[in-house]
């Protein structure tokens, strides 16, 4: 019996030349998936206290835990699903079904506020908490493996890491939204409902996203060398010098210490918008404003790659998000205004680091071998989560030693400005070392470039 032919595919793969189906269905998809994480660092926290009634040391143990176990959810995935994770479009179809999972596993985390006994409360929050971090790995590995799996040259990689900032800032300002109803007045079932409904939301929108992501993939052709942007492309770097391999190393290293100090940030904002600004109007803007600083500054990030190499512009990032937070700390309480400008900052700064880091350690994984990218992938989100967990724990032990309702507000100022500068300032030594020694990446010697990896 014959077997009919596979159609041809269309369009063009993912991150080629101008922004085709492919890539606007991966930015989407990213979207969705940001969602749920932005959902996490924002919300979480707030939520557990202030909704769930956790204490603040209980908090900080169920975030740190179920970061900590994801670290071990991603390797763990990174190695057992590594035949799926290196064929596009098994990994694509892995991707929704996490989509799925993750939906659910926050539907039920929202749940808590209805545990009524104090230690079952606590028991069931963090069960959810690691059913929710297992099924975001399952959701999260497969779409970053694509970054260097279906993309054919570092300018695509370029293009999509700087596109998955992008719509990782409209999730942000998505998120945001939440926060006016997190800390407006109302009776806790009120506050618990809001939250319910929006996991609806979230999960009508990750799922969707996620499902168009596979149907995109599904017709794609396979990836092959990136001639350059086509003129109506986003002027993203070309230029040897940006292109170079960073040492895997220092990229981990840098991811973790970002991830470790300026999440405190997006944290303690919603804390600072109830007790110190006591404005949900305020505390919301600012949240939008460094969102907005994330999402739009990536058309400058990307201006400023084409002409000067990556170290360099890490290094005008790190600069940018030390001098952000030090004049929010200095301003905030002086003039709402000032905080709002200092968040635009911070969030372009923090925009511009996690675009570089993507880009650089995509570089790193694409040209290995295929069945090793999820391996190298899991790696870095690892490392990432295991920065956040630390945080998370930081943040409890912070919240149980310190008055945050305090009106004053200078102990949560404090520590959401502080610790990032300090981040700020090991990413400027960090950038100083990927200047003086870029070289080959780890992970092995570099065999050739596979060129067919549509199959499914």
């Amino acid at each position: 019996m014959a077997i009919a032919p596979s159609p041809e595919p269309v369009g063009k793969p993912l991150g080629a030349g101008a922004f085709g189906a492919v890539t606007a269905a991966y930015g989407w998809a990213h979207y969705g998936k940001s969602l749920f994480w932005y959902t996490s660092e924002i919300l979480f926290a707030f939520f557990l206290t202030e909704v769930g009634g956790l204490t603040g040391r209980g908090m900080g143990v169920v975030l740190g835990l179920g970061l900590l176990a994801s670290v071990g959810f991603d390797l763990a995935f990174g190695w057992g699903l590594r035949s799926r994770l290196a064929e596009v479009q098994r990994a694509a179809r892995l991707q929704l079904t996490g989509a799925m999972l993750s939906a659910g596993a926050l539907g039920a985390l929202f749940l808590t506020p209805w545990v009524d006994a104090a230690q079952v409360k606590f028991a069931f929050a963090l069960a959810a908490m690691l059913a929710f971090r297992c099924a975001y790995a399952v959701y999260d590995l497969p779409q970053n493996v694509l970054l260097a799996l279906a993309t054919g040259s570092a300018q695509a990689r370029t293009r999509v890491a700087t596109l998955r900032l992008f719509f990782s800032g409209l999730a942000t300002l998505s998120v945001s939204l939440l926060v006016g109803l997190a800390v407006a007045d109302g009776d806790a079932q009120s506050r618990a409902r809001a939250f319910l409904w929006s996991a609806a939301a979230i999960a009508v929108l990750a799922v969707g996203s996620a499902w168009g992501l596979r149907r995109a993939l599904s017709g794609a052709p396979a990836p092959a060398d990136d001639p350059g942007p086509a003129p109506s492309a986003l002027p993203l770097s070309t230029s040897p010098a940006a292109s170079t391999l960073a040492p895997a190393a220092l990229l981990l290293a840098a991811t973790f210490v970002v991830s470790l100090t300026a999440s405190m940030f997006s944290k303690l904002e919603p804390y600072l918008a109830a007790y110190v600004l006591a404005s949900p109007i305020w505390g919301g803007a600012m949240i939008t404003a460094a969102a907005l600083g994330t999402t739009f500054s990536q058309l400058g990030w990307a201006w400023l790659s084409a002409r000067r190499s990556r170290p360099a512009v890490f290094a005008l990032a790190a600069a940018l998000l030390i001098a952000a937070a030090l004049v929010f700390l200095a301003g905030v309480t002086i003039s709402p205004w000032i905080g709002l400008v200092a968040a635009l900052a911070f969030g372009a700064a923090s925009g511009g680091l996690g675009s570089l880091m993507w880009a650089a350690f995509g570089d790193v994984v694409a040209g290995r071998a295929q069945m090793a990218g999820g391996l190298a992938f899991a790696t870095f989100t690892g490392v990432s989560k295991l920065a956040l967990a630390l945080s998370g724990l930081l943040l409890g032990l912070f919240l149980h030693a310190f008055d945050y309702r305090d009106p004053d507000g200078r102990a949560v100022l404090l520590a959401m400005t502080l610790w990032p500068a300090l981040g700020g300032a090991a990413c400027l030594v960090l950038a100083a070392l990927w200047m003086r020694r870029r070289g080959p990446a780890a992970f092995g010697a570099a065999p050739a470039r596979a060129r067919s990896r549509c199959g499914a």
